[in-house]
C-alpha cells in the first residue's frame, strides 16, 4: 500500500481542531461541538490519506457547526487503489470511480446527530445545502438577483440551492488557487462588507480575517526524520440564505487542509512530476526534433501494456518515497497516437493519478477534448514557435492553424492550454509578437525554452549572449504591459536566466538563508533534480541531452532517483563560470544547451552574457 500522508490523519484532524478552536472565532459551545464531531468522523478517515476537510459554521450562532471531509473522482480512486477497496466498503461513502464522473466528488458529513454519507455532481457548493436541488437564475426573487449582480463584479463561482420558500447563494473561489481564496486577495474587505450590509455579524465578519493560518504538525517518518507537515486553514465558501427579500442566515465554510511538507527546513509540495514519453510515434517532422535528428532513421517505439502499467507503479513508489503523488507530463511523439492510450488515459484516471499532457493539435477536436478532460487532463501543452510562416517551415503546414483552433477547443472543453515555444536566433520578434497572438485567443500560459542543437555546428543557431539578454527583457516588459491591460495569460519565465537579468536589475537579491547554506541548491537549471522517462524505460537526466541514468523496465525508479549516474548529474561545482558566480544555487542558465554545443557537461551556458569576476 502507497503511505501518501506520513502522519496519522486521526491525528492531524486532531491537532488541527485544537488549533483552529483556540480562535476567537467560536463560542465556548461551538469548541465543545467541533471537538465531538472530530472524535465523530474520526473512525472513518482513511489510515494514509487526509482529505480535504471542511467546517461549515453559521455566522449568527444560532445552528451548530457541521464537520465534512470530500474528496474528488481522482481522490477517491487514488484511497480506492491505496486500501485495495476496503476503505469505501467500511466507511459508507458512495466511490466514485467511472471516469465519466469526473469533477463528482463524494462527501461524508459528520452534524449534530448522524454523519451523512452523500454523493455530489460538483465541488463548489455549500456541504450544508448539499441535499437541496439547484436552482434557476433567471427566475429568482429581487434579492437574490441583487446579490447575484452584486457578486459579479468579484472572481467568485455561484450556486443558488433551493428549498421549499428558501433561497440559499453560495459563492466560492471558483478555480482560483487557495492562496487566492477570499482572505487572500484585495476583494475580501469588499465581500465582508457585502455580507454585513445583508445582515451578517459585523463582529463576526471582522474576525473572519485572522481564520487564515498556517500549522505546522510535527512527527517522525523513517526515510527524513522529524520534519513538519504544513496545513492552512481558509475561508473556502460564503452562503447566504434568503427567505423573499430578508436574509435569514450566513454561512462560511472553512478549509483545514491546504497542504505541504517541510523536512529539512525545505517547503515541499505533495506532487513529484515526471515527463513520460509513452510513444515516439508522431505524424510531424519538426525540423528541430531531437527523434529525427540529422536525418536519423529513428525506429518508433510505443511502451507495451505491461510496462506502462509498471512504469505507472514505479512512479506511485518513488512519489511516496518522497511523501508525494506523483504528477505526469504525458507526451512523445504524439501520445494519443499511442495504440493503447484511451485504455492507459482511463487507468491513469481510475488510479487518480494527476496528469497532464504535451502533444499535438492535430488529433484534437471537440469529442476527444471533452473526454480528456473527463479522465483528469487539465492542462494540455502544445508549440508554437512563431507567427505562421515560421510556425509551418518548423512543424508542418496548417499547423500554426491548427494549433490555434485547438486553443478554443481545449478552453471550451475546460482544459488550460499551454503554448511553448522553442527559441532560437532566428525567431525571437516572432516569439514576442506571439505573445499578443495567446492573449487574443486567451491561452492559459506560454512560456519558451532554448533551442538545443542536435549536433555541434548547429549551435550558430544559438543567439548571441547580448541579443538574448535583450529579448529577455522585451519578454519581460511585454509581459507587464499585457498583465496591466488584464490580459488572463500568464507569461511563465522558464528561462533560468531571468534570475540573472532580473539579478542586475535589482529585482532578485539572494537571499540570507542562500548564503548561509552555500551548498543547497535552490532554484535553477533542474539537471539531476528531475528526470524524462522514455518510451523504451531509459530514465534520462534531462530529455535535451544524453544523459541516460538507467531503465525503470528492469530498475526500481526508487533505485535510480537516489543512485550515482544522477547524482554525477546534479554537481554544480565544475561547470565552467558558474562555480564563482554568486546566483550559483539559484541560475546555472540552461546545462543542455552548453553540453551540446561543446560535449562537456560543465561547459557554461552559451547565452549567458555574465562576464567571469
Amino acid at each position: 500500500m502507497v503511505n501518501v500522508c506520513p502522519v496519522s490523519a486521526a491525528a492531524l484532524l486532531d491537532f488541527l481542531v485544537k488549533e483552529l478552536s483556540k480562535k476567537d472565532f467560536f463560542s465556548d459551545p461551538e469548541r465543545t461541538e467541533l471537538h465531538r464531531l472530530a472524535r465523530e468522523i474520526t473512525p472513518v478517515l482513511p489510515e494514509d490519506y487526509f482529505p480535504d476537510t471542511y467546517l461549515d459554521v453559521e455566522l449568527n450562532g444560532r445552528e451548530k457547526p457541521m464537520l465534512a471531509f470530500r474528496m474528488d473522482s481522482r481522490e477517491c480512486n487514488l484511497v480506492n487503489h491505496q486500501t485495495e477497496g476496503r476503505y469505501f466498503a467500511e466507511c459508507g461513502v458512495p466511490a466514485v470511480l467511472m471516469p465519466e464522473q469526473y469533477g463528482r466528488i463524494s462527501v461524508i458529513a459528520c452534524t449534530e446527530d448522524r454523519m451523512i454519507p452523500m454523493e455530489l455532481d460538483k465541488a463548489a457548493i455549500s456541504l450544508r445545502e448539499a441535499s437541496y436541488p439547484s436552482a434557476d437564475p433567471q427566475n429568482e426573487p429581487p434579492a437574490v438577483c441583487a446579490l447575484l449582480a452584486r457578486l459579479a463584479g468579484f472572481p467568485v463561482a455561484t450556486e443558488i440551492r433551493c428549498h421549499g420558500d428558501e433561497r440559499t447563494v453560495i459563492f466560492t473561489g471558483g478555480t482560483r488557487s487557495p492562496r487566492q481564496r477570499f482572505s487572500k486577495t484585495e476583494y475580501a474587505a469588499r465581500l465582508l462588507s457585502l455580507l454585513e450590509e445583508l445582515g451578517a455579524p459585523e463582529k463576526q465578519l471582522s474576525r473572519l480575517i485572522e481564520l487564515p493560518c498556517n500549522y505546522r504538525f510535527p512527527c517522525y517518518d523513517e526515510a527524513y526524520g522529524y520534519m513538519d507537515w504544513l496545513c492552512r486553514s481558509d475561508i473556502a465558501y460564503f452562503s447566504v440564505s434568503f427567505r423573499g427579500a430578508e436574509a435569514l442566515r450566513f454561512h462560511v465554510g472553512i478549509l483545514l487542509t491546504d497542504k505541504c511538507m517541510e523536512h529539512r527546513g525545505e517547503a515541499v509540495k505533495p506532487v513529484q512530476a515526471y515527463q513520460w514519453h509513452i510513444t515516439d510515434i508522431c505524424d510531424q517532422r519538426c525540423r528541430h526534433c531531437y527523434l529525427y535528428a540529422e536525418d536519423a532513421l529513428h525506429k518508433c517505439v510505443s511502451t507495451p501494456w505491461d510496462m506502462l502499467m509498471r512504469t505507472m507503479d514505479e512512479c506511485t513508489m518513488d512519489a511516496a518515497r518522497r511523501h508525494a503523488r506523483p504528477m505526469l507530463y504525458i507526451t512523445g511523439g504524439d501520445p494519443i497516437m499511442h495504440p493503447r492510450f484511451w485504455d492507459f488515459a482511463v487507468e491513469l484516471h481510475r488510479r487518480g493519478i494527476y496528469w497532464n499532457m504535451m502533444g499535438n493539435p492535430i488529433h484534437l477536436d471537440p469529442e476527444v477534448c471533452v473526454r480528456l478532460r473527463q479522465l483528469g487532463v487539465r492542462v494540455y501543452q502544445m508549440s508554437l514557435d512563431g507567427l505562421e510562416p515560421f510556425h509551418d517551415y518548423m512543424r508542418m503546414p496548417g499547423s500554426y492553424r491548427a494549433t490555434l483552433n485547438a486553443v478554443r477547443l481545449l478552453n471550451d472543453a475546460g482544459i488550460g492550454s499551454q503554448l511553448m515555444a522553442t527559441a532560437s536566433r532566428r525567431n525571437l520578434d516572432d516569439i514576442i509578437a506571439l505573445m499578443d497572438v495567446a492573449a487574443e485567443y486567451n491561452a492559459e500560459s506560454f512560456a519558451f525554452a532554448r533551442y538545443c542543437a542536435t549536433s555541434k555546428d548547429k549551435a550558430e543557431d544559438y543567439p548571441a549572449p547580448e541579443e538574448y539578454r535583450r529579448f529577455l527583457e522585451r519578454y519581460l516588459e511585454k509581459s507587464r504591459e499585457l498583465r496591466l491591460k488584464g490580459c488572463g495569460t500568464r507569461f511563465i519565465q522558464k528561462e533560468h536566466l531571468f534570475t540573472l537579468l532580473k539579478w542586475e536589475r535589482g529585482e532578485f537579491t539572494v537571499p540570507e538563508y542562500s548564503k548561509a547554506h552555500p551548498d543547497t541548491v535552490y532554484e535553477g537549471c533542474h539537471l539531476g533534480q528531475s528526470l524524462t522517462i522514455l518510451s523504451d524505460g531509459d530514465v534520462m537526466a534531462c530529455r535535451r541531452m544524453e544523459s541516460v541514468v538507467g531503465n525503470v523496465w528492469t530498475e526500481s525508479l526508487s533505485g535510480i532517483t537516489s543512485g550515482d549516474a544522477l547524482k554525477r548529474y546534479a554537481d554544480v561545482k565544475e561547470i565552467t563560470r558558474c562555480r564563482d558566480c554568486e546566483l550559483l544555487n539559484w541560475c546555472r542558465g540552461c546545462r543542455a544547451v552548453g553540453f551540446n554545443a561543446t560535449g562537456d557537461i560543465h561547459a557554461a551556458d552559451p547565452c549567458c552574457w555574465k562576464k567571469s569576476e
